[in-house]
């Protein structure tokens, strides 16, 4: 990611989204060459190979000043079929309802075009991505398909050729709310070539959001201040802070 040199950030990195074969769970038992392991199971799986990346990536549009403030982002035919469809019957599935969150889409799109694989969707390409979109929630669950190649066209619009993928897509998206709380959910919808055109991914990133946030500056100069403020969702109560500052030092502050 080429961005100017930081400044202090606000917000810290929250919870460790997994990349997801096609599905929302902990990891890709098949094919994966990464060493991601469910949360709380101590690392990566005995055997597992680790392969570490290294790249510069350019995300799409400018780097949003505020979190929580969506940038102008436009989807195109795919997405705004498959966008309806999650909606519909995604929504009807999630508890405390689902609507579609422009920062999550713009999220989504560069994710499908600059991951590596879907297998290999580094946790600090997607911190990147989401600090430079103004995204505030925690980290999203992501639900992955791939199709071979892109003359099919669809990358661009819903052809039959992927009618079948976007269909397995949206299924998987119902399925993730099966077990979910009461809480507010939030989609976004991205699909790109990948790969020099090699593949295409279709992307749907989901948030349960638990407090909403009014707009926070994405970076403060040295010493400045900044106001955290916001409300509550469902039942969630006692709230606090966490900041963690630029040399790493943990803190909690009172809310």
């Amino acid at each position: 990611m080429t961005r100017p040199a930081p400044k202090f950030s606000p917000l810290a990195a929250l919870a460790l989204a997994s990349s997801l074969c096609l599905g929302v769970v902990p990891g890709c038992e098949s094919g994966s060459t990464g060493g991601t392991a469910a949360p709380g199971s101590g690392g990566p799986r005995r055997g597992a190979k680790i392969r570490e990346l290294e790249g510069r990536a350019r995300a799409s549009g400018e780097p949003a000043e505020r979190y929580g403030v969506a940038q102008d982002h436009q989807l195109n035919a795919i997405e705004e079929s498959i966008l309806a469809e999650v909606l519909e019957r995604g929504g009807a599935a999630a508890p405390g309802g689902l609507v579609h969150d422009v920062a999550l889409s713009s999220l989504a799109q560069d994710l499908a075009a600059l991951s590596p694989s879907r297998y290999d969707m580094p946790p600090t390409l997607l911190d990147a991505l989401m600090a430079w979109h103004g995204v505030s929630d925690p980290q999203p669950a992501l639900v992955v398909v791939e199709l071979e190649g892109t003359a099919h066209g669809c990358h661009v619009e819903l052809r039959p050729d992927c009618a079948s993928a976007v269909e397995a897509l949206v299924e998987e998206v119902q399925r993730s709310f099966s077990a979910s709380g009461g809480g507010r959910w939030r989609a976004g919808v991205g699909v790109a070539a990948a790969e020099g055109g090699a593949k295409t991914r279709l992307i749907v990133t989901l948030v349960e959001r638990g407090i909403e946030l009014e707009p926070i500056p994405v970076q403060v100069e040295r010493n400045a201040g900044f106001r955290v403020a916001g409300r509550l969702i469902g039942r969630r109560a006692k709230p606090r802070i966490e900041v963690v500052d630029p040399k790493g030092k943990w803190s909690r502050k009172p809310a």
